[in-house]
């Protein structure tokens, strides 16, 4: 086996070397595959199938029927579709695959051998369940896995008998084996174990792949025509004599022959095998040689040696559990006993390990000698297990009765070498039943007497026994119910109970011990009534059930006020859930518990997982400092009921431990036997850490007094006696010593004479009614100083309400006093501050309810300050409605960032009507016990500043305007002179040069027009300035009407000055060139342009969405990108001329002016000439746009 599965090797097949061994040699190779197809694959115990490419079963040897059964087809049927597609799979791969297959309690590894060229694959399988199985077996029970193990070797030694008496008693036809040799040869190849044939010359004639490879490590061609010695090297040379003389004895007497030994294999590695060696005959009937095939047997082997370890432990086990463990050899009859000797004989180990066979039975008791020397004769003979009871002698010659058990183990089929077995003292058990069958009697009257059916049913006889409340119960009369049978019995069982009912007895009689359970059984007159059906089988003293001893019970009323315990309990569970509590109830019937209740917050754990907690699972939970306490404090609620009322510890799933208050009852059913514990479970680890907590805080108390300037004392007012502790030198000035000379008298002389019969009163007052005081006065130092000082304290009383003693401390408030004075001071210079302030100053609460308004309120909105506060005026309706949802956004802003400052203006309503403007600095600070946020500002009128902007805005446009209007007058003369310059040439490249320029300057003076006549100074509506600049450009040129067009594609954008000069002189160059150049005499055509946005620069998408807190602007320019096309269908773009580098002045202007755009440019030459350029514009522009469409709307 190899990684789970079965390791193929693929090889040729069996070579026959014709010119050897002649006829003879081809009739053995033959006769070898004809017992190589007996065992290999028909009686071959592991599955092997072929399997064709569609999926059809070609062959299937018995041992795959069950494969074929799961797969729910016969053979000569196809697969099912999942495993047609792997075979597939394979043959395309031409690699073998391994597979595991589970089939009910077996586990199968299958080898999937591809044979690509004929297109079918073979299936070997193994059970490999042992495999699977073993540890566990091994951990559970070593007596069951030494049988295992040597069951295991049985069968194989059985299975091997089989194929030696096969190979020699069946025959194949000839024509038959030359059909299939060509799949025996193959088969023979993927067979995992080594399979090999010699002559009788001690030379191999054959042999399989896994015999050459892992036993000799050579190839098999080498292997063939070599001798026998060379695997001798291979065996232990004493062994290797032996064998060779087996083998000599099995060529003379034929047969089989079997043993084991130990190999080293080619890769170094000793092994154990197990030899199957068997004689082959050629056609005259003579011996011919041997054929072998050997069983790798070392995890067997390991297995052994570990059960002997394991069998071992087993002893050691059998002493602490009181139990006589023995392991008898029949050969040697030597009886090997362990266990606890003492405690169950009386003997010492010494002198009992000296009882065998004979001395045993004389210790058995003389009436039951004869039936346990039986049990074990029969055994002797036939193997197997056995079980039996009798009664043993002590060493003191005192009796006491014992259950042997054990396994007679066979080395064959036929001979038994070994006995292992266990007896324990069964003394308690027999008394159980002798009392019990005692009991029986008393028990029939009882449950006549107490409202019960009794039955007692012998299993073998089939009879019944009814009696109790027969009639009462079920409305028959006695005479009636005496022929109820078991079938009868069912039949009167509610049909949805039935099955219930039924099985739990089925369970019983195959397992024995007691059943319970509750169904419905029908009465004479048709009606169901509830009954709980309790016994318990009892076994005969071969094991086997016998009998069967039962009371059937009413339980109609119970299950009817368990039903409404249910839905109390329905009710209970939601109202756990909701208070955080588990809530538990255990069923000591079947021992489940169920949960209910906030099971994940407490636990951690799913709802699903906790249902599978039981009691066991439960106390695993307890922390270990706190399991024992808890188990017994269960224990005896189990045992005598009531309430139950524990703290404990408890690990939750992430393995933290928490506390808990666990609160629960016992309930007890009719016979006083506790059946039902309901309960609460409840998290108490914030209140304990609250104790905690408030122990720790109390020792801190007394450090801090010392270390904070603090004065304890104690005054027991019966002695008079005053304890005094802590900063006593800090405060006072005297020393502890001279400070616990101090009584109430002292005390008094110490207070201030102004402040003596004021505090010395207030004391009295406090004694008198209160249990606590507090009282402050001005205190003498030692040093003649006085401080001030706090007293406060509690007092303790006795129960007829006199005080018996008083805790207290004294501080020093000397700092506070001094402090209060000085808030006072500050106080006084605030109220004078807000009374000359001209703005307003607020607070008010996350709800925006005003907290705090004061300052220059009547003046700014003509309310007064309480208006505000008492809710007459509400500053929100006071703002202009336009400025209203602005202010709620910049409010509700401020209540989602803690950090946020906001200065914004706004117009608010005066109380007179008219409008003024306020300025408003707000954000949030914490109220004055530093753990709320509210939200605090000022408000400023700057309704005279808003009016000076306005006048400052108004001139600042006149301004703009008389400039952009003076400079297109000054573009227009410089446009004349131009012209008029121009008329003093007659050379047509320097009138052309004069035009050009005219060109130019109008280009600009056309913007400044636009600017002049717009309402905005800062932007330009290009669209319809392109529309003006082309027809000038047309004009200019005196194109033919008809010959040139012009098309626009032009978006309606608004661009900036800084950008709209640039561009309309790069748009005048490009169309001048295309007039001058691409249109010669006679030739029409079409200039197009065409300007559109193309997107918003990836980089600023982000930027663009940051706020400014102060302006609630945008501080970030967005870019966007335009796309600017001119193009013609003219002569085209002169190949030989590099637009980028040329004399041209114009198109040096469109590259120069392309770059301080920060654009690009491209030139396509196609049927014409386009010139693509590419710029940004900055998003303000556009912002500006909408405020001027909104205008011209």
């Amino acid at each position: 086996m190899k990684n789970g599965g079965l390791e193929v090797i693929k090889s040729n097949s069996f070579p026959v070397k014709k010119e050897e061994a002649g006829e003879l040699e081809h009739k053995n190779s033959i006769e070898l595959h004809e017992k190589i197809i007996e065992y290999f694959p028909s009686e071959n115990p592991n599955p092997i199938l072929r399997i064709k490419k569609n999926g059809k079963v070609l062959y299937a040897n018995r041992a795959a029927c069950f494969l074929l059964e799961h797969w729910g087809i016969k053979e000569g049927e196809e697969l099912p579709q999942s495993l047609r597609h792997g075979i597939r799979r394979i043959l395309a791969q031409k690699k073998p695959e391994n597979l595991e297959i589970n089939i009910e309690n077996a586990t199968y590894a299958l080898k999937l051998y591809p044979h690509s060229e004929d297109e079918y694959i073979d299936i070997y399988g193994f059970d490999i369940s042992y495999r699977v199985l073993a540890e566990e077996k091994f951990r559970s029970q070593h007596e069951r896995l030494e049988k295992l193990v040597e069951l295991r070797t049985l069968e194989y030694i059985e299975a091997n008998e089989k194929l030696a008496q096969e190979v020699t008693e069946r025959k194949k036809i000839e024509k038959i084996l030359r059909n299939n040799l060509q799949f025996l040869e193959t088969l023979l190849d993927s067979i995992p174990s080594p399979v090999f044939k010699r002559d009788l010359n001690e030379n191999y004639v054959n042999c399989n792949e896994s015999f050459a490879r892992q036993i000799m490590g050579l190839s098999k061609e080498m292997v063939i025509g070599g001798s026998y010695s060379e695997f001798q090297k291979r065996v232990p040379k004493e062994l290797a004599e032996i064998y060779y003389k087996h083998d000599r004895e099995l060529i003379e007497k034929g047969g089989s022959h079997y043993y084991e030994t130990r190999v080293i294999c080619a890769d170094g590695v000793s092994r154990d095998f197990l030899f199957h060696k068997a004689t082959y005959e050629d056609i005259s009937g003579e011996v011919a040689g041997i054929v072998g095939v050997m069983l790798d047997i070392t995890p067997r082997k390991e297995a052994e040696k570990y059960f002997r370890k394991g069998e071992e432990r087993y002893r050691i086990a059998a002493e602490q559990t009181g139990q006589l463990v023995y392991d008898y050899e029949v050969e040697s009859k030597q009886i090997d006993w362990a266990g606890a000797i003492p405690q169950l004989t009386g003997y010492s180990p010494e002198e009992f390990r000296q009882v065998d066979l004979e001395s045993w039975i004389e210790h058995v008791h003389p009436e039951d000698r004869e039936k346990a020397w039986k049990i074990h004769e029969k055994c002797m003979k036939h193997g197997g297990k056995y079980l039996g009871e009798y009664r043993f002698r002590r060493k003191d010659g005192s009796y006491f009765h014992v259950e042997d058990s054990g396994v007679y183990i066979q080395i064959d089929l036929s001979q038994v070498y070994r006995i292992v077995g266990v007896i324990k003292d069964i003394t308690e058990r027999k008394l159980a039943q002798e009392i019990l069958e005692r009991s029986e009697e008393r028990f029939r009257i009882t449950a006549e007497q107490t409202g019960q059916l009794f039955y007692d049913y012998n299993i073998k006889n089939n009879h019944s026994s009814w009696a109790g409340a027969i009639e009462e119960l079920t409305g028959y009369s006695c005479e009636e119910f005496q022929g109820f049978t078991p079938k009868v019995w069912a039949q009167h069982v509610h049909p949805e109970d039935r099955e219930k009912a039924v099985k739990a007895h089925e369970e019983c009689i195959k397992n024995g011990g007691k059943y319970s359970e509750e169904y419905r059984f029908r009465r004479k007159d048709g009606s169901y009534i509830c009954v709980e059906d309790g016994g318990v089988y009892l076994q005969a003293d071969n094991r086997d059930i016998c009998r069967v001893l039962g009371v059937i019970k009413d339980i109609t009323d119970r299950k009817l006020a368990h039903a409404e315990l249910v839905k109390s309990e329905s009710r209970y569970r939601l109202i756990a859930e909701k208070t955080k509590m588990l809530l538990y109830y255990e069923n000591f019937t079947d021992g489940k518990i169920d949960w209910a209740g906030a099971i994940p917050q407490i636990t951690g754990y799913s709802y699903e997982e906790f249902q599978k907690v039981r009691v066991n699972e439960w106390m695993n939970l307890i922390h270990p400092e706190d399991l024992q306490r808890i188990r017994s404090a269960h224990e005896y609620c189990l045992q005598r009921g009531g309430d139950f009322h524990q703290n404990y510890r408890l690990r939750r799933k992430d393995g933290s431990y928490f506390y808990v208050e666990d609160e629960g009852v016992c309930l007890k059913d009719e016979k006083g036997r506790v059946y039902l514990a309901a309960g609460v479970i409840k998290d108490i680890t914030e209140k304990r850490s609250a104790q905690e907590k408030l122990l720790e805080s109390e020792e801190r108390f007394r450090i801090a007094a010392e270390q904070t300037g603090q004065i304890v004392f104690e005054h027991d007012h019966g002695g008079n006696i005053i304890k005094w502790a802590g900063a006593i030198r800090d405060v006072t000035g005297y020393t502890a010593e001279e400070f616990n000379k101090f009584d109430n008298v002292s005390w008094a002389n110490h207070i201030h004479p102004e402040d003596r019969e004021k505090a010395l009163g207030e004391l009295r007052t406090f004694q008198e009614k209160e249990n606590k005081f507090r009282i402050e006065y001005r205190f003498r130092k030692k040093d003649g100083s006085y401080i001030h000082v706090e007293d406060s304290g509690v007092y303790q009383r006795n129960e007829d309400g006199s005080i018996r003693k008083s805790f207290g401390v004294m501080k020093d408030i000397t700092g506070i006093k001094l402090a209060s004075e000085k808030l006072k001071e500050s106080e006084a210079r605030y109220r004078s501050f807000m009374k000359n302030f001209r703005g307003i100053a607020f607070q008010m609460g996350l709800d925006f309810t005003p907290i705090l308004v004061d300052g220059n309120i009547e003046e700014t909105t003509g309310y007064r300050r309480g208006d505000f506060i008492f809710g007459k005026a509400d500053w929100y309706q006071i703002v202009h409605p336009k400025d209203r949802e602005q202010l709620f956004e910049n409010r509700e802003r401020l209540v989602n960032d803690p950090l946020l400052l906001i200065e914004h203006e706004y117009r608010i309503r005066h109380r007179d009507g008219k409008l003024r403007w306020v300025r408003e600095i707000i954000q949030n600070v914490s109220d004055p016990t530093g753990k709320k946020r509210i939200l605090q500002g000022t408000a400023y009128d700057i309704s005279k500043q808003k009016e000076a902007e306005e006048s400052l805005a108004k001139v600042e446009e006149i301004r703009k305007k008389e400039i952009h209007h003076r400079i297109k007058n000054n573009l227009q003369v410089i446009s004349s002179l131009l012209e008029l310059q121009a008329e003093k040439f007659n050379d047509i490249e320097v009138l052309e040069a004069f035009r050009e320029s005219q060109n130019r300057v109008a280009t600009m003076a056309i913007i400044h027009e636009e600017l002049y006549r717009s309402k905005n100074n800062e932007t330009l509506d290009f669209s319809a300035y392109l529309q003006k600049l082309t027809a000038d450009l047309f004009h200019s040129y005196t194109v033919r009407k008809g010959d040139v067009n012009m098309q626009l594609d032009i978006e309606e954008t608004f661009l900036g000055m800084d950008t709209a000069i640039p561009l309309g002189i790069i748009i005048n160059e490009l169309i001048s060139n295309s007039l001058k150049h691409a249109f010669p005499s006679g030739r029409k055509g079409e200039v197009c342009i065409k300007l559109c946005r193309t997107e918003e620069n990836s980089e600023n998408k982000s930027i663009s969405k940051i706020i400014n807190n102060i302006d609630d602007k945008s501080s970030v320019d967005k870019n966007i990108q335009y796309t600017l096309v001119v193009s013609d269908n003219g002569l085209g773009f002169p190949e030989n001329i590099d637009f980028r580098n040329t004399s041209s002045l114009g198109l040096q202007l469109v590259n120069i002016l392309v770059e301080q755009l920060e654009g690009t440019i491209e030139l396509e030459i196609c049927s014409g000439t386009k010139f693509k350029i590419w710029f940004k514009e900055t998003c303000q522009s556009s912002e500006k746009v909408s405020s001027i469409k909104g205008e011209i709307q």
